[in-house]
């Protein structure tokens, strides 16, 4: 007899509440959502304070969906969200949960690279959000190039694959050059980095080449931290280490508010 399906009420400050379908009980962003309504607390209110109706998001790693249809709702119907997730459990979980948002939400059952093509992707069932691409990954999945959507407005770029987000950057080039005002929120993490083929040297120079303020997402202490030159330089060289598997998150861009 098939498992019944579990879901989640969504309880963020200034949003309505909503209903997200979920994992089975075992996977960690399911079971976080199910007992606390909300994912990322300070993550998320960076989020809410700066999403406007109208704005165009991208949220690569979509996972089962809890930014993509938070953003959905801040942006309304003149916005647009495209949410990318190529692992399928993940992906029938977000088009489940993005049924209701109408066109405002673009679902894309792919990655994000440099340039269009296919690449091997592999997981954790313990935690689908560990969905990253592997060169000895089990699963082919298709590739899409950030620069091929043709936005002619990018507000607000969040990426979370999980080591490819140096090739995620690298195919939105054109677009965040284009759109300089557009804000990044990314994941810097030296050993998911070099598990994907790539290192924290490499995001440091496609951040510094983009020319946006940097700031530490502290979660902690539920500031952002700001970081000059140096200090995203030391911080990502030095700090951060493929040994220890530390990681940060960043929001790149004039900060909410």
């Amino acid at each position: 007899m098939p498992s019944q399906r579990r879901h989640a009420r969504i309880t963020v400050p200034g949003v309505a509440p909503f209903s997200l379908s979920l994992h089975p009980p075992g996977e960690l962003v399911s079971d976080q959502l199910a007992a606390h309504g909300i994912w990322e607390p300070y993550e998320t209110t960076l989020v809410t304070g700066f999403l406007k109706p109208g704005m165009c998001v991208v949220d690569a790693g979509a996972n089962l969906g809890y930014y993509t249809c938070l953003a959905a709702r801040l942006v309304g119907r003149a916005g647009r969200v495209h949410a990318f997730e190529p692992d399928p459990e993940n992906h029938r979980l977000l088009e489940r949960n993005t049924a209701d948002l109408g066109d405002r939400v673009i679902v894309h059952a792919e990655a994000l690279g440099e340039r269009a093509g296919t690449a091997r992707l592999a997981g954790d069932r313990s935690n689908m959000g560990d969905a990253h691409l592997e060169p000895d990954g089990s699963l082919v999945v298709p590739v899409a190039r950030g620069d091929d959507l043709h936005l002619a407005r990018l507000d607000l770029l969040k990426i979370d694959t999980q080591g490819a987000e140096v090739q995620v950057l690298a195919g939105f080039r054109a677009t965040l050059g284009a759109n300089p005002a557009a804000s990044i929120i990314v994941e810097a993490w030296p050993w998911g980095l070099a598990r994907a083929g790539s290192s924290a040297a490499e995001l440091l120079a496609i951040l510094e080449a983009l020319d946006r303020p940097a700031w530490l997402i502290d979660h902690q202490a539920h500031v952002l931290r700001p970081l000059t030159g140096e200090g995203l330089r030391t911080l990502l060289l030095r700090t951060l280490t493929v040994a220890d598997r530390g990681f940060v998150n960043l929001w790149l861009g004039d900060p909410p508010g």
